[in-house]
């Protein structure tokens, strides 16, 4: 989300990107490091926070990326879990 200044016209505002958390569930023991999480993020946009931020996911979270999508973009490998 950016922030939304008063004299800005609303319908001057471009909506092009979505910021998502990307949970990484399941890696193989090969791939559970920062640096892989970054690249398959990086498929998907840009990433901003990978979290944990040092080491290994202590918990049931795993590895979590904040990604800003871009929605012009065609995605076609898009998996949503609800």
């Amino acid at each position: 989300m950016e922030r939304f200044s008063p004299p800005t016209k609303p319908e001057t505002v471009v909506l092009d990107k979505i910021p998502l958390w990307v949970n990484f569930h399941g890696l193989l023991l090969e791939h559970l490091n920062r640096t892989t999480v970054q690249r398959i993020a990086s498929a998907v946009g840009v990433v901003g926070i990978i979290l944990p931020e040092e080491g290994l996911p202590k918990n049931d979270e795993d590895f979590r990326a904040n990604v800003k999508i871009l929605i012009s973009v065609e995605q076609r490998f898009w998996r949503v879990i609800i």
